[in-house]
């Protein structure tokens, strides 16, 4: 029998500011529950579930503003307008990522309240198109004057 070394649990995303891409989207219409998975740039993932409905068939506000709020970001859409779900597949958003703690001590990572369109990983890079190169201008030397 193989022996597993075990690594020492799960360890969410650090809190910080994020640029993600939607990587994959599920939604079980008949339950309601959507999830939702992020990716940054390098590979680190984050997953947010929504149950839009509560169990007896209505919708849940809460849920349904939280989604609504990544949603908006996510497609740069104003309130109102009707998505599919897939429509976030491909898509950026720039969030904040927040920690919550469960009564276990279990440390989750969420998408805070801080969310806003981005177009690619690269929006929150800085524009150096309008800096100059400053580099020193090269000196020409004499071989004859260093050398004596």
């Amino acid at each position: 029998m193989a022996k597993i070394r075990l690594t020492g649990g799960f360890k969410p995303l650090p809190e910080g500011t994020y640029i993600f891409k939607v990587s994959k989207v599920e939604y079980k219409e008949d339950f309601g529950k959507m999830t939702v998975t992020f990716e940054t740039k390098d590979g680190k993932k984050l997953t947010e579930r929504y149950n839009l409905l509560n169990s007896d068939g209505s919708v849940n506000d809460g849920a349904m503003a939280a989604f609504s709020a990544m949603a908006e970001a996510v497609l740069d859409v104003s309130t109102g307008t009707e998505i599919d779900e897939q429509d976030l597949l491909g898509k950026y958003l720039k969030s904040n990522v927040v920690h919550n703690e469960d009564a276990k001590g279990n440390t989750y990572a969420h998408l805070g309240y801080e969310k806003e369109h981005a177009e690619s990983f690269d929006d929150d890079e800085e524009d150096d198109s309008d800096i100059e190169d400053e580099a020193p201008a090269k000196k020409n030397f004499d071989l004859g004057d260093i050398l004596g």
